[in-house]
């Protein structure tokens, strides 16, 4: 992690960074200029070496490129598991890694990482996405974790529907929501549908 400076002795520290982190990620500088409350311009001069933030703008960037860094380290993490597990983005539903028992299950699911996926949901995955209340509930941290039954979560025709239970724990990386869900098989007249919410004061 390089040093970050808030003079000009510090310009080759974030310049660099910052940009490998946007494109990492996916962003435009519009974007970014957008979470940070600043303009493109700023971000382009930053990514430049023309300018470096002030104290306010690099304590954020910090705070957005550790959080980053602790994300990608949870996502490699499962890769190589068997457990049948994948994570997802909350707020803009793309899968943002998948392990290698969610592979051998779903191989066409596998390969939409980083593939927004809300207009293919179906099922109980599709309901939950489109209930506001309960979107604003994970957001509040007033829902924690969930678990249900069901037989897919995507369109997809190459993957065949078999019924499974799931649990997701909801977790936070600064603003970023994230899902991670695990999957298991579960008795073939089990009823669809979702089982639990979890609140903070129930998890222990």
């Amino acid at each position: 992690m390089p040093k970050w400076g808030g003079d000009m002795n510090g310009i080759s520290d974030i310049a660099g960074p910052l940009a490998a982190w946007r494109r990492s990620e996916g962003l435009t500088q519009a974007e970014l200029a957008l979470r940070l409350g600043v303009s493109q311009q700023a971000i382009s001069y930053w990514e430049r070496g023309r300018d470096v933030p002030g104290a306010a703008h690099m304590a954020k960037i910090r705070q957005l490129l550790t959080q980053s860094g602790e994300l990608n380290v949870e996502k490699a993490f499962i890769r190589d598991q068997q457990t049948v597990r994948a994570v997802f983005d909350c707020d803009d539903l793309r899968m943002l890694a998948c392990s290698a028992g969610f592979n051998t299950v779903w191989p066409q699911f596998a390969q939409l990482i980083e593939v927004p996926m809300r207009d293919d949901l179906v099922n109980e995955s599709a309901v939950l996405y489109a209930d506001t209340s309960f979107r604003q509930a994970i957001a509040k941290k007033e829902i924690v974790a969930i678990s249900g039954i069901s037989e897919r979560h995507v369109r997809l025709p190459s993957d065949q529907p078999f019924k499974h239970r799931w649990f997701m724990r909801v977790r936070h990386f600064g603003s970023r929501m994230v899902g991670d869900m695990i999957f298991e098989p579960c008795h073939p007249e089990a009823s669809v549908g979702v089982e639990l919410f979890l609140k903070p004061d129930e998890w222990t």
